[in-house]
């Protein structure tokens, strides 16, 4: 029978600890958001979007809360150490697309509680972003592609997420908007200024601001740039699983698909095939 073995990958390691903080942010954040009664009578607990855990819409992870906090936090923990243990396990480019995954699904959960339940609005993504990105952008810029190319991805990541965000504005626009941009739909009073003034205006907003973020990626030093990067692709990324979460109610799978796309291509683009270390070792047992 195959034995585990548990990787000794450095990226992994530390990637770890950062999507262990998430998490447990995450259950924190989860469980002091409740409103008061939830700790006598489990059924009033709310979920990250402000509704009760019985509305038909947007099903999500958070149904457990229904059960006590008591069972929310045996099942959160068993939860916990099932994703340490895969990412340990798997490997190596399949556990960091699954790191990824978990990672910026906790995030965008993170944020809806901000933003919903205390007040944070439009300032909750990157607010809660800021703290996330350094870890994220020290550990990449050591392990991932070296090189000033990799800023230059990260940028094109930045670049795309903004533009996918965009396109999602644009397809979540009522019927209306299209003979009277007046009508326009959205939350971010930059976005809604050029949208106001007509589709091709708010466009060439979008083209200049995805070429601004790649600028800033490529052109900072390499620890700056990479910071920059990660945090405008996940302020992207949020942006664009509003529209999925609370324009279109798909849900949170919706949310953590595109999570997983978005983690495919970042690890694609961010990180080589097999660390450098291990690529000396295989080359040296060639030899």
């Amino acid at each position: 029978m195959r034995q585990f073995r548990f990787s000794k990958d450095p990226a992994l390691e530390k990637l770890r600890w950062v999507m262990l903080a998430v998490m447990l942010a995450g259950i924190v954040l989860t469980l002091v958001s409740q409103p008061p009664s939830y700790w006598s009578h489990p059924d009033s607990a709310i979920r990250g979007d402000g509704l009760g855990l019985h509305n038909p819409t947007n099903h999500s992870f958070e149904s457990l809360l229904g059960y006590g906090w008591p069972a929310y936090l045996a099942c959160n923990a068993v939860y916990v150490a099932a994703a340490l243990f895969l990412v340990s396990v798997l490997p190596r480019r399949l556990a960091l697309v699954l790191l990824f995954t978990v990672t910026l699904g906790h995030i965008y959960a993170g944020t809806n509680w901000l933003a919903i339940r205390w007040h944070g609005g439009m300032l909750a993504s990157p607010v809660y972003t800021l703290g996330i990105v350094l870890p994220l952008a020290a550990v990449v810029g050591q392990f991932g592609r070296q090189g000033l190319g990799l800023n230059r991805r990260l940028g094109c990541i930045a670049a795309a997420a903004l533009l996918v965000d965009m396109s999602c504005t644009l397809l979540g626009q009522p019927s209306s908007y299209w003979s009277n941009p007046n009508t326009a739909y959205e939350g971010n009073v930059v976005s809604r200024f050029f949208l106001v003034h007509g589709w091709g205006a708010f466009a060439a907003y979008d083209a200049f601001y995805a070429l601004g973020l790649f600028l800033l990626a490529t052109k900072l030093p390499r620890g700056i740039g990479l910071a920059v990067g990660f945090f405008f692709a996940i302020v992207g990324f949020v942006g664009a699983s509003n529209w999925l979460f609370f324009v279109w109610r798909e849900g949170m799978a919706a949310v953590l698909a595109y999570a997983c796309l978005f983690s495919v291509v970042l690890v694609a683009l961010a990180f080589e095939p097999m660390p450098q270390q291990a690529m000396a070792q295989s080359a040296d047992s060639k030899a």
